[in-house]
């Protein structure tokens, strides 16, 4: 049996930022989103980058690394809950412990999840903390939009 998401049948979701130091890891992330049908509208490498473009953009939903070379995705998350508090935040994690959770709760996380190869998790989360999980095809996304 395979695990699949169900997209609701609300307006679907359009818009994701994904804020990844890694840029591999990052390119990875935002191929994962758009072969599930969302649209990554801009990806960033560093906090400092990421913020002023979330606040900006107002995206459906923002999957944040817990570690950026500028800071902590925690950190991030808490600028983000004072300046665009309906924006869902995805903490995307390494390595996770009960004091992660609780960290990325009291920040104002939507969800924190950790990394995994397949993704299905994250897939899962977005699809439950955005108002109507992926549009029923991403459109393109290309190298272009990475910072």
């Amino acid at each position: 049996m395979t695990d699949h998401i169900t997209a609701p049948t609300l307006e679907p979701a359009r818009a994701v930022v994904v804020v990844m130091g890694h840029p591999e890891v990052r390119l990875g992330v935002a191929e994962l989103l758009v072969g599930a049908g969302f649209d990554v509208i801009v990806t960033a490498a560093t906090a400092r980058k990421g913020l002023p473009l979330i606040v900006e953009l107002a995206p459906d939903v923002v999957v944040i690394d817990d570690h950026l070379p500028d800071g902590r995705g925690v950190d991030l998350c808490r600028q983000l809950a004072a300046q665009a508090p309906t924006v869902p935040v995805i903490i995307y994690a390494t390595i996770l412990t009960a004091h992660d959770r609780d960290q990325a709760q009291e920040a104002g996380a939507a969800a924190i999840i950790a990394k995994s190869l397949n993704g299905y998790d994250l897939l899962r989360a977005i699809a439950e903390h955005t108002r109507a999980g992926p549009r029923p095809a991403g459109r393109a996304w290309s190298a272009s939009q990475r910072t």
